[in-house]
């Protein structure tokens, strides 16, 4: 910073080590010995596109959580821990992160996932039948009938056939 000689004198000169978690080597992620190593390995994992749900005991699992939810910016993780901790009757200890995000992917994305397939498949059909009955109203209108009675026979509405 460019600051005047004036004021130097109030302005102390402290060095700052930035350390960039997600770029850390394994060997140095695993020389945490705290809960940090299962934030900071989710981190390098997640970079390198090959994370794996950690088997390790989160010692303060209710701030390992909410950290993980500032840092992701995905509300999830809180949601999740809460759930979790509902179903151990309002405990707050640890937990492991497998089993926390374990019923996060199961109760939320595989849930997510059904749903929408099962959609997918409605729409699907519905877009077909559409389709078939708009295929066999052309047909009918080829054989000389009029729209309105190709809509009734194909039973769809004539603002559709136009």
């Amino acid at each position: 910073m460019n600051i005047d000689n004036r004021l130097k004198p109030f302005f102390q000169d402290y060095g700052i080590n930035v350390v960039e978690v997600a770029f850390l080597s394994r060997k140095k992620v695993s020389m945490f010995k705290s809960d940090f190593r299962i934030i900071a390995d989710f981190f390098v994992r997640s970079r390198t596109g090959k994370y794996k749900l950690s088997k390790d005991y989160i010692c303060h699992a209710d701030e390992v959580f909410k950290l993980m939810s500032v840092l992701t910016k995905d509300r999830r993780f809180d949601e999740t821990y809460n759930n979790y901790k509902a179903m151990n009757n309002g405990e707050n200890g640890g937990a492991a992160m497998c089993k926390v995000l374990d019923d996060l992917i199961n109760e939320r994305y595989e849930t997510g996932i059904e749903k929408g397939i099962k959609e997918g498949m409605k729409e699907g059909i519905k877009e077909g039948s559409q389709q078939r009955s708009l295929a066999l109203a052309q047909k009918y209108m080829a054989l000389g009938h009029t729209k309105e009675e190709a809509a009734e026979f194909a039973e769809i509405d004539v603002a559709l056939l136009q």
